[in-house]
């Protein structure tokens, strides 16, 4: 019954939606598939034992003639969400999708972005038509959620957030999702600075992570194809002393793309 569902994260409706992603299914899909024909592995640090998940239309769900059991998908939350924000949530996503799945091939589309260089060499995108207040929410709403994943599943906040981080970013989430700005909570978002790193052109022998880590102070999120390094205003950090400060994604600042070279990414990615 409805009255019995958990209220929205969001906007505190009952949360009727199913199969809310905590990563936007097609952000990790070259890590672990398409939607139904997931293959996802999740790894425990304190025993080393391996938990293999497979999507409902993946063949080795039904390998040798032996039903495979059902078992909960990795990367996603059941009544988390409303049915009203899971559908706004997901018309964000579709909007970005073009834009950061854009490469920087000879078949890319080029009017969506200009492509520059850091004084040190390393080059980035600025997404020319990418609403910059869709671009900020869309990564608040992937940190959001990972926040709400820990509560879920482990039941406590990890080390994530501090209540007022939380606040402020549910703020941010519901003002857009209803009205389709943020100006009522135009402050709470200079409570946030973060930037987005990813690769120029990968393959298929590239190292990939889907997770969550702590590290100096503030914490860093990895998709697939793409890491966020996210700092709140509770981690007291100086944004001079942020690497990469020109490049912060902000209220202030137009929405960027650092594009790491295979030998950086290997490094980010290893040195976890």
């Amino acid at each position: 019954m409805m009255g019995d569902l958990p209220k929205c994260f969001i906007c505190g409706k009952p949360a009727n939606a199913t199969g809310s992603h905590i990563v936007p299914a097609w952000l990790i899909a070259p890590c672990v598939g398409e939607r139904d024909k997931e293959e996802s592995y999740r790894i425990s640090i304190n025993s080393g034992q391996v938990d293999a998940f497979y999507g409902s239309a993946n063949k080795k769900n039904n390998e040798n003639a032996i039903e495979t059991e059902i078992k909960e998908h990795h990367y996603t939350l059941d009544n988390i969400f409303c049915s009203n924000c899971e559908k706004k949530l997901g018309v964000i996503e579709g909007n970005l999708k073009e834009h950061l799945i854009c490469s920087v091939s000879e078949n890319a589309n080029k009017s969506l972005y200009s492509l520059s260089s850091l004084t040190s060499g390393i080059p980035y995108k600025t997404f020319l038509k990418a609403n910059l207040n869709e671009y900020l929410v869309f990564w608040y709403s992937i940190v959001y959620r990972w926040y709400i994943y820990h509560l879920v599943r482990s039941g406590c906040n990890q080390h994530i957030f501090n209540v007022r981080d939380v606040v402020l970013l549910r703020k941010i989430l519901k003002e857009f999702i209803m009205t389709g700005n943020i100006n009522d909570s135009a402050g709470a978002s200079k409570s946030f600075r973060f930037f987005v790193i990813s690769k120029l052109e990968f393959d298929a022998t590239d190292p990939r992570l889907i997770g969550e880590f702590d590290r100096n102070g503030h914490n860093e999120f990895y998709s697939c194809q793409f890491i966020i390094e996210f700092y709140a205003h509770s981690d007291n950090f100086d944004p001079l002393e942020i690497p990469y400060n020109e490049l912060i994604n902000s209220a202030d600042c137009p929405p960027t793309l650092i594009l790491f070279s295979n030998e950086q990414w290997v490094e980010r990615i290893y040195e976890l």
